[in-house]
């Protein structure tokens, strides 16, 4: 019924040989999955061809550094899509800087929130130069208990790597308080290097570059924790589900979405891992179209076994949901499978 398939790693940024984060990335996700015993695939997505790509369809991501980015907006969109679906992200320097840009907007509602790299007169900048550019310096840091980045690295202290020259604007902490976006990290002067976002799988921005101890020849443990929640996210991906003897049912689920796409991902996916642990469920298979057509086919063992999914108290809640927010018409048929074929034909 499934396949595991590579884990799908996005890089959200505008590759260039010449920055070394970027070199050090795919060294340092290659050493994560050795260490875990996993393979990646990585994918460079550049910030001009993000409007089109949906965060939902990597299992985790990684904004790297590198600003200004070429499309400032398209990096605040897909930040706030893994952030409200439950995406794993790690963000480093810029990512850090862009994290906290959008959290600004979208959550606190500051719509002229502002970079100051970008916009440098801006009335309300939550990004803004430090007072010393860190440029290839190592700073020790220390770590909240209980954060993603103690845990990855079993340590309330860190030696933090830095190339930036802009940081949270100071004050803005303050702002913070009872949001769920924390201050997690904290340099000597007790200014915050890193963020971590409260109830969300693995939502950690670093204003430091953990990626470059990875151009050492070691494994940055944040990049270890990326891949084990990335791991936690991904099911097994779907094949044709394979099915027994007939007869048996199957449940045929047509539907045509609305433009609504936050939470989607992440139900959909709930859905099936709760589909899968139910009796009498044999397997499932779905395909969705741009024009928003989808069919959703799931295979059960009995009448009963198809009622009892149906009467599921979560179940029951998405699709309420789905009524409110997701679905602008489907149909749901269920039918009795009474014969098959397959190709290539399978031994018996």
């Amino acid at each position: 019924m499934y396949e595991r398939l590579p884990l799908r790693i996005g890089l959200v940024g505008d590759y260039s040989p010449d920055i070394a984060a970027h070199r050090a990335i795919p060294l340092a996700l290659d050493g994560a999955a050795a260490v875990l015993g996993v393979a990646v695939a990585m994918t460079w997505l550049p910030t001009t061809e993000l409007r089109d790509i949906p965060a939902a369809s990597f299992d985790a991501l990684w904004v790297t550094p590198g600003s200004p980015y070429r499309d400032t907006d398209a990096v605040l969109a897909i930040i706030g899509q893994a952030r409200t679906e439950g995406i794993p992200l790690l963000g480093t320097c810029a990512g850090f800087q862009h994290g906290v840009l959008e959290f600004a907007r979208s959550v606190l509602g500051q719509a002229d929130a502002a970079h100051g790299e970008i916009h440098p007169h801006a009335a309300n900048p939550v990004i803004t130069p430090l007072a010393c550019a860190l440029i290839e310096q190592r700073l020790p840091l220390r770590l909240a208990p209980g954060s993603h980045c103690a845990g990855a690295h079993a340590s309330l202290s860190v030696e933090g790597r830095f190339r930036c020259h802009y940081e949270m604007a100071p004050g803005f902490e303050a702002q913070l308080a009872g949001t769920g976006l924390q201050p997690i990290a904290w340099d000597a002067d007790g200014q915050v290097r890193g963020l971590e976002l409260a109830g969300h799988p693995f939502y950690v921005l670093a204003l430091f570059q953990p990626e470059r101890t990875a151009l050492d020849g070691h494994v940055p443990p944040l990049a270890v924790a990326l891949l084990r929640a990335a791991q936690h996210r991904a099911l097994p991906r779907p094949m044709l589900a394979p099915t027994p003897a007939v007869p048996y049912y199957a449940v045929v689920f047509s539907s045509l979405r609305t433009p609504v796409e936050q939470g989607y991902a992440a139900m959909a996916t709930r859905m099936l891992a709760l589909a899968a642990g139910q009796a009498g469920f044999l397997g499932a298979e779905s395909a969705r179209g741009d024009d928003g057509l989808g069919i959703t086919v799931s295979y059960w063992e009995s009448l009963q076994a198809i009622a009892a999914w149906r009467e599921h108290a979560e179940h029951s809640g998405a699709r309420h949901l789905g009524k409110a927010q997701w679905y602008a018409r489907f149909n749901v048929r269920v039918a009795r499978v009474e014969r098959t074929q397959q190709w290539p034909p399978q031994p018996v």
